[in-house]
């Protein structure tokens, strides 16, 4: 958890990069400056993916300002979020003796320190598909159910990941 607290504030003068511009900060500015709700978004800055991430931060935005460090906060409690899965799931997949080792290793993994120090719905579509994961072994069929429709909620990625994690569970229960 310090590790990657300390990599999220190490990122929190970062700007939105790359698609994030598009999905988080122009979608978020629209529905932040919309006088009235609406789930359609202008065509320039439609790009296809449901808005829940731009629906996200300017829901933040509403309550605690309109700022980059804001922005950056929104996505905390998904990192936190991160690393309690992984915990949990080393629960699941490792011995005592090698569970915080595991925990350790995996939250070294260089893709997924990248991930947590952007503002993106890539951060919640990790924690998602976590969960969902997590949640599917433990047979605790709301909760992979709410994550799962979070994960199609965030964007055409997480719909195709949450259509691989079906797939992974069918086969399972398949058999």
């Amino acid at each position: 958890v310090l590790l990657y607290i300390c990599l999220w504030a190490s990122s929190v003068n970062d700007f939105f990069f790359w698609d994030t511009i598009q999905l988080g900060s122009k979608q978020a500015h629209f529905f932040y400056e919309a006088s009235e709700f609406s789930l359609l978004l202008p065509n320039e800055i439609d790009s296809g993916h449901f808005p829940l991430f731009g629906l996200y931060l300017s829901v933040w935005w509403d309550f605690f300002g309109k700022t980059l460090f804001v922005s950056h906060l929104a996505l905390l409690p998904w990192v936190l979020w991160i690393t309690y899965v992984i915990f949990r799931l080393t629960t699941i997949y490792c011995s005592e003796n090698y569970r915080y080792l595991m925990v350790f290793i995996l939250c070294l993994e260089p893709t997924l320190q990248a991930q947590i120090t952007l503002i993106s719905p890539d951060v919640i579509l990790i924690a998602s598909f976590l969960s969902g994961w997590f949640y599917y072994q433990k047979n605790n069929i709301v909760l992979l159910s709410l994550f799962f429709l979070i994960l199609c909620l965030i964007s055409l990625r997480g719909f195709m990941v949450a259509g691989a994690l079906f797939a992974a569970v069918c086969l399972i229960w398949m058999f």
